[in-house]
This record gives C-alpha cells, sequence and structure tokens, in this order.
C-alpha cells in the first residue's frame, strides 16, 4: 500500500487542488514542531463567536454539532487517544455545566480535570451563511480550531479554515472547483452543500496540522467504475464507482461539469447523476471519477467507456 507522510500530503493537496488555500492563524510565543498531545484528547462542543450576528446562528443553531461532528470523524483517523463524544457530553451534564454552555466559563485545567482528558480541542464557527435560491448564491463556513493542554493550559496550536462554495445559474461552466450540481432551491440540497463546505474547512485544518511520528496517511484506491447513458430527454448521465469506503468521491465530465458529487449507498459502493439542461453543450467529454479521503488525498480515474455528448 502506498504511504505518504504529511509534509509530502501537503505539498500534494496544493497540486492536486489549487483552488484550496491553506490558512493557519499564527500565534505569538506558539512553536510547534510537532502536535503531541497528552492523552486521552477531548473535543469539546463547537461555539460560535460572538462576531457571527444571532440571526445567523439562529437559522443555523445545528451547526456546532454537525461541525464538530465531521471535525471528530477526521480527527479520529489520526495516531491520538480520542474521548468518545458521548462520555464528553456526559460527564458535563453531569456536573451541572451543560446547561447555557456554563463549562465555557470554566478554567481550561478544571474542565480538563472534569472531563478526565488530557488534552482539549477547541472549536469556533466564525463565519457561516447558507446559499438561496436564484440566479446566484453563496455558502461559507469559517472555523478556528484550538489545541489546549489540560494541566497546564498551554496553547499548544490554533489554525483557522474557510470554505466558500458559489452556485445559480449564471455561473460559468469553467468554474470547476464548485459543485454546481448540489445547488438549487430545494432546502436539503442547501443543507447538504453546508455541510460539504464544512468538510472543505475541516481538510484545510488537517492538512494544516503539525506532524506527529506515527502518522501514516494512506492513499485511497478505486477498483471499478462505470458509466450509464440514459438518452431521455432530458439525458441522464449516471457513474458508479467501488474503492476504498468512507470518502469523499466525485466525477468529472470533461471541463465542461466537474466534482459533480457521489453518494455511498454502501460501504465502498458510491453513485450519483448528472440530468442535462436545456442549454447543455458538450462533444465527446470523458469521465473522471475521484476518492477523496478525509484527510485530503485524493484518487483519480478515468472511466474507460464511451464519451459523453450533450446535448
Amino acid at each position: 500500500m502506498f504511504r505518504i507522510s504529511l509534509p509530502c500530503l501537503v505539498l500534494l493537496s496544493i497540486c492536486m487542488f489549487p483552488g484550496y488555500s491553506l490558512a493557519k492563524k499564527e500565534i505569538p510565543g506558539v512553536h510547534a514542531a510537532s502536535l503531541d498531545l497528552a492523552s486521552p484528547v477531548a473535543v469539546l462542543p463547537f461555539t460560535w463567536n460572538e462576531a457571527v450576528k444571532p440571526k445567523v446562528r439562529e437559522n443555523l443553531a445545528d451547526l456546532p454539532r454537525l461541525a464538530r461532528e465531521i471535525f471528530a470523524e477526521s480527527f479520529a483517523t489520526l495516531p491520538y487517544e480520542d474521548m468518545d463524544e458521548a462520555v464528553v457530553l456526559k460527564k458535563i451534564r453531569d456536573a451541572g455545566f451543560l446547561e447555557e454552555n456554563r463549562w465555557q466559563a470554566m478554567k481550561s485545567s478544571d474542565l480538563a480535570s472534569l472531563i478526565g482528558a488530557g488534552t482539549l480541542v477547541e472549536g469556533e464557527i466564525t463565519k457561516a451563511s447558507l446559499g438561496k435560491s436564484g440566479l446566484w448564491n453563496r455558502t461559507v463556513f469559517g472555523i478556528r480550531i484550538s489545541f489546549v493542554d489540560g494541566k497546564s493550559e498551554m496553547l499548544h496550536w490554533q489554525g483557522t479554515a474557510e470554505s466558500k462554495r458559489y452556485g445559480g445559474l449564471l455561473l460559468h461552466t469553467g468554474l470547476a472547483t464548485e459543485f454546481l450540481s448540489e445547488l438549487s432551491s430545494n432546502e436539503a440540497q442547501r443543507r447538504r452543500t453546508l455541510e460539504n463546505t464544512v468538510r472543505d474547512a475541516m481538510r484545510k485544518i488537517l492538512l494544516t496540522l503539525p506532524p506527529t511520528e506515527n502518522l501514516v496517511i494512506l492513499t485511497p484506491v478505486i477498483e471499478t467504475g462505470q458509466v450509464k447513458i440514459e438518452p431521455g430527454p432530458p439525458k441522464e448521465i449516471t457513474v458508479e464507482i467501488r474503492g476504498t469506503p468512507d470518502c469523499i468521491a466525485t466525477f468529472d465530465i470533461g471541463s465542461f461539469r466537474r466534482y459533480i458529487p457521489l453518494w455511498e449507498v454502501e460501504s465502498g459502493m458510491y453513485r450519483g447523476s448528472y440530468i442535462a439542461q436545456p442549454n447543455d453543450s458538450a462533444a465527446s467529454q470523458e469521465v473522471r471519477v475521484r476518492l477523496e479521503s478525509r484527510l485530503g488525498v485524493a484518487a483519480v480515474r478515468r472511466v474507460e467507456q464511451e464519451a459523453v455528448t450533450l446535448p
């Protein structure tokens, strides 16, 4: 199995995803060549930055829970001993500090002692907006992640990341880094776009983490891929791939449409489709599939089947 070190991973990701910008906030006095964390590591409930407008917090009240869940899923792949979320919440609740987020006023050392954690991971949402229906919309998510020692209260490391996704009928088809097929007036699809925007930001954060001695990152494997074209009207292109499970999967129709989402319908099996629009025009476009791990490493493969022509 091919293995890659974290420094190489960062360079590889920049080359493969030029639309990504890696962001790290430098904190005076914090110089972490490596991230050696005291065990166990507790990821705390995520919170809102005070600068985020109250109406946004109200409309996206479930976003801190979603962001914490996505971060924890990815962080769990790193070689740290992390605590189960249910255990962390139960200990805070049993002590009477969960109501109105009273735990936020506690000293980090007292909170770590209460939970039984060696390191606390704090997540603060700095920006958020949900794309709306119309000819143009934008979905934004910003996050700040901090690692704090549970005894000394020293800040080990802090990083920030922000991701944006644009969509709408006025977008130029060459804007390859956006997931156009996800954006519509459907509320569920807009929420799904927000979730993927959160995943983008979390990958950026994890790619900026200092390395650890035991960190080993594997490249996803695409085993098979196939394309099925229904003549319609409207014409529908369905793509199915099998490969490494629990990844983010997308496909391209040449340079005409890129990063069209595939959904994991069962473990390791991904499926998605693109329905041709009235003004679509493309000739002999090959289909490429992409499988990306939660740490941002991707495998890309061309599907050896007929090219796509639209209409």
